[in-house]
């Protein structure tokens, strides 16, 4: 099983979220930076979770005692194979606006609870496997689980990924490439994108004073 960490206390330099990934089908440890305004991180390989965890010291002066674990992810969780696809369009069959994450936590926190209720939402992992999302609206985030145990969906995310690319500005023949280079190229091009109001890194906030947010217009969608 995959082992999340965060921190935010980062008084040092640009960064305004930290994340160490490790375990489940990866070796060592992967830290990722976020600042304020990108949408994307830089990521590094370190032997373990401690060295990750000193570098972060050393750098930008992030205490020791400062990263929290995420909650530990179901049994189930394990099936999702990355990265997580999201196709948003009320025809399942079709590609409307196309986002890629590296990981199922980043899937996660690039989108809010009231996406969870939008059936235009449909989310698969890269094997095609249908995936499903709960709105957690006492953190005001959303948890993302398998929806079917066997993929059954890999033809359709094939082709709704091959449309996306054919009606883009997309390299000539990319549309004919593997489904990995394709998803690669997606990724590439926008990592990691949020669906809301809320900047990467910014802390999660309640169901009210998200509510308040979403109804100012220099919150909205201004990742």
């Amino acid at each position: 099983m995959r082992a999340v960490e965060e921190s935010d206390a980062v008084p040092n330099g640009p960064w305004k979220l930290l994340s160490i990934e490790s375990g489940g089908d990866r070796t060592g440890a992967w830290l990722y930076l976020f600042d304020e305004s990108t949408r994307s991180a830089n990521d590094f390989w370190f032997e373990n979770v401690q060295s990750a965890k000193e570098a972060c010291s050393r750098e930008w002066g992030t205490p020791l005692d400062s990263w929290r674990a995420t909650a530990p992810r179901p049994v189930s969780a394990t099936l999702m194979k990355p990265p997580i696809i999201c196709n948003d369009c009320p025809d399942p069959t079709i590609p409307g606006d196309l986002a890629v994450y590296h990981s199922v936590e980043w899937a996660e926190r690039g989108h809010e609870p009231y996406d969870a209720k939008d059936p235009a939402f449909q989310l698969y992992d890269s094997e095609g496997r249908l995936l499903k999302m709960e709105a957690l609206w006492d953190t005001y985030s959303v948890r993302i689980e398998p929806a079917e145990a066997e993929p059954t969906h890999l033809a359709r995310l094939t082709s709704i990924v091959k449309q996306y690319l054919s009606h883009s500005d997309a390299p000539a023949g990319l549309a004919d490439r593997p489904l990995a280079e394709m998803l690669q190229y997606i990724y590439e091009r926008d990592p990691n994108p949020y669906s809301g109001y809320r900047r990467p890194g910014a802390p999660r906030l309640g169901f009210w004073a998200g509510l308040i947010n979403w109804f100012r217009p220099s919150k909205r969608r201004d990742v």
